[in-house]
């Protein structure tokens, strides 16, 4: 079939969601995220790798990424001499650099 009607049968791609790991307050015109490129051996010969991982570690410094940001379930209690007990739900480091980011930008800021 033409190239064009192959492309219409294509599913789309299901958008990618990966938590933001900086602090908005210490760093507010950057966005960080804690990727790991997905590159998988599925054969001798064959290789898997990820769309939306590959895409953005290949990336260079200044690239623009199209975004869209939802709001964060992670809050830090705004006395930053309160103790922190951090426990991974499955989300990686990601999140943890943002907190600890965050409560250290709170504590030098006093």
């Amino acid at each position: 079939p033409p190239f064009d009607q192959f492309v219409q049968f294509t599913p789309r791609l299901i958008a990618r969601y990966y938590t933001i790991s900086s602090s908005s307050k210490a760093q507010p015109k950057t966005i960080a995220v804690t990727v790991t490129e997905v590159r998988d051996k599925l054969t001798k010969n064959r290789r898997h790798f990820g769309v939306a991982s590959s895409y953005l570690c290949n990336l260079k410094e200044g690239d623009m990424v199209p975004i869209t940001i939802r709001d964060s379930a992670f809050k830090i209690p705004s006395d930053p001499n309160t103790p922190l007990i951090m426990v991974g739900p499955g989300t990686g480091i990601a999140p943890f650099r943002g907190i600890i980011q965050e409560a250290l930008y709170l504590k030098k800021k006093g």
